[in-house]
């Protein structure tokens, strides 16, 4: 799965985040979870301080879901010391990750 933003959809930002929300926590209902989560520019800000997600990431990523942000976009945005749920990751893993993908699940 890749997360490029916090919204989800275009239109009403504020309805974005609404969708994306239960998206995500919509995940943990799944009886065979998504094997990865990979979250860039304005998706990295969901897998931070101050997200509403993050219990629903942590308990993703105990059900062996790898949570991943790009650390570029962390340092971009001023979230590097910030990370809450996952890992830091660079753009190889990220291309390689997509690149070995049976799919790939763009909310």
């Amino acid at each position: 799965m890749y997360v490029a933003a916090d919204t989800m959809g275009t239109g009403d930002d504020e309805l974005g985040r609404i969708l994306l929300k239960n998206f995500l926590f919509t995940l943990n209902e799944l009886l065979v979870p998504p094997d990865s989560i990979l979250f860039v520019n304005g998706g990295v800000k969901l897998t931070s301080t101050g997200s509403e997600l993050i219990e629903a990431l942590e308990k993703l990523a105990c059900n062996g879901v790898d949570i991943a942000s790009c650390g570029l976009c962390l340092e971009f945005f001023g979230l590097k010391e910030q990370l809450k749920v996952g890992r830091a990751t660079n753009m190889l893993d990220i291309v390689e990750q997509l690149h070995q993908a049976g799919r790939v699940i763009r909310p």
